[in-house]
């Protein structure tokens, strides 16, 4: 069985993926989700059934197309598996379980997810920040069900590491040049903003990364620091 909900996302992954969905992880707060034809599903992965992840399934609800709970089959009591059902029925939630055996790992769709209602403005702009992540996002190195002291790979996280890996490879940039580069187009608020505190202004209008900037980036992100800079070679 499990131990950590991130060891449920690789088969939640591969059986939305057999389906012809587009999967990534943990996107604004929730741990999988899969798009198909501009339509978004919210996966939340547990170990085991609370009230804490039927709040999270109602919120989801309100910004998703379909939302379904992953759970190992063994989670849930026998005894309590009808009720478990019933209330998510209710809810139009859908439920994977998932086995594992010395055959491997199997999925088994209990309950098929129904359409959600629309939510008001909020949830509506939440859905388009969902989906402008999925849109963005160059990389999904993210893994779901994932704690939060692993730091996530989000595309505005990736734009930090592509400008740092310019000015890596090309020095002192002003954010016009840094752009021609293949910077952002948001570039200049990331430098400004300069949340990691990876770069420093030279002069007026010119930036650098500091001393340390780029061994921070590959002891936090090695893999998407590797990326980055690859993608800034190629664009020598």
């Amino acid at each position: 069985m499990a131990e950590q909900e991130s060891e449920l996302y690789a088969p939640v992954a591969a059986w939305f993926i057999s389906a012809n969905y587009a999967v990534m992880a943990e996107v604004k707060s929730c741990d999988v989700i899969a798009v198909r034809d501009g339509g978004l599903t919210v996966i939340e992965l547990k170990l085991k059934p609370s009230l804490k992840l039927i709040y999270q399934l109602t919120a989801r609800a309100r910004c998703a197309d379909y939302v379904y709970a992953a759970l190992p089959f063994d989670a849930v009591k026998s005894t309590q598996r009808r009720q478990f059902l019933g209330l998510l029925r209710r809810l139009g939630i859908g439920l994977l379980w998932i086995r594992e055996s010395r055959l491997g790992t199997t999925i088994k769709e209990a309950l098929v997810a129904k359409p959600q209602p629309r939510g008001g403005p909020k949830d509506k702009r939440l859905r388009s920040a969902i989906l402008k992540e999925f849109a963005t996002r160059q990389s999904d190195q993210a893994v779901g069900g994932q704690v939060s002291i692993i730091p996530l790979v989000t595309a505005y996280r990736e734009n930090v590491l592509i400008t740092l890996a310019l000015l890596e490879i090309h020095g002192e940039c002003s954010p016009s040049k840094l752009r021609e580069l293949g910077a952002p187009s948001t570039v200049g608020r990331i430098l400004i903003d300069n949340h990691d505190h990876w770069f420093e202004r030279k002069r007026r209008g010119i930036y650098a990364h500091t001393a340390t900037s780029c061994e921070s980036a590959h002891q936090k992100f090695p893999e998407a620091w590797q990326a980055a800079l690859d993608r800034a070679r190629q664009r020598e």
